[in-house]
């Protein structure tokens, strides 16, 4: 996993308090949000109720199918999430493999 900038942690922590989740948890949709490129995300996270799936522009399913405040929790942490991708540098930059050309 990469590391989180300072961008990145504060986001997480103040999503975390914000929506009274644990930083596992935030993190977990983090990751999920960003292998959906900020569109969408699958997910299976026992805090958010187990397994699920978010896409931006309102569609959110989520394992307990009629427990609408814990959908508009995925929908709010998703696309805030999402909107913090977009807008500030989250992950630290991976550094480039240098190659070594062989005579």
């Amino acid at each position: 996993m990469q590391n989180l900038t300072q961008d990145g942690q504060q986001l997480v922590n103040n999503l975390s308090a914000k929506y009274n989740l644990s930083f596992d948890a935030v993190m977990h949709m983090l990751i999920a949000v960003n292998n959906g490129a900020g569109s969408m995300a699958q997910f299976n996270c026992p805090e958010l109720g187990g397994s699920g799936q978010w896409m931006r522009g309102g569609m959110t399913m989520v394992s307990d199918l009629f427990n609408y405040s814990l959908k508009m929790t995925v929908d709010n942490l998703c696309n805030e999430l999402a909107n913090g991708l977009a807008n500030l540098q989250i992950f630290v930059p991976i550094p480039k493999r240098r190659t070594i050309r062989q005579p």
